[in-house]
């Protein structure tokens, strides 16, 4: 309960003191969006995605694609260093 009061003591001190508008950078896509019929001509609905969520989901795609990968690859390594000992003894 004392952390949760120190949050949110915290989270409402910066929003006095650094202000509470949220900004953006304009850039020329911010307005497009994609036409999933474009791509999919018999897809049922007609739907369309803003291009900023696309790219975010892409970017998250692709950091989260990056991180497993160098978690797998380092736990490969650790078992492999892990088990070497182990066959190194074995007098079969």
């Amino acid at each position: 309960m004392e952390t949760f009061l120190h949050g949110m003591v915290l989270t409402n001190l910066a929003t006095v003191f650094f202000t509470s508008n949220y900004r953006s950078v304009p850039v020329s896509y911010t307005s497009d969006s994609l036409y999933i019929q474009d791509y999919l001509p018999s897809f049922p609905l007609d739907l369309s995605i803003g291009v900023p969520y696309v790219v975010d989901f892409l970017i998250a795609v692709s950091v989260t694609c990056c991180a497993l990968s160098s978690r797998v690859r380092a736990s490969n390594t650790a078992r492999a260093a892990s088990l070497e000992p182990f066959q190194a003894t074995s007098t079969r």
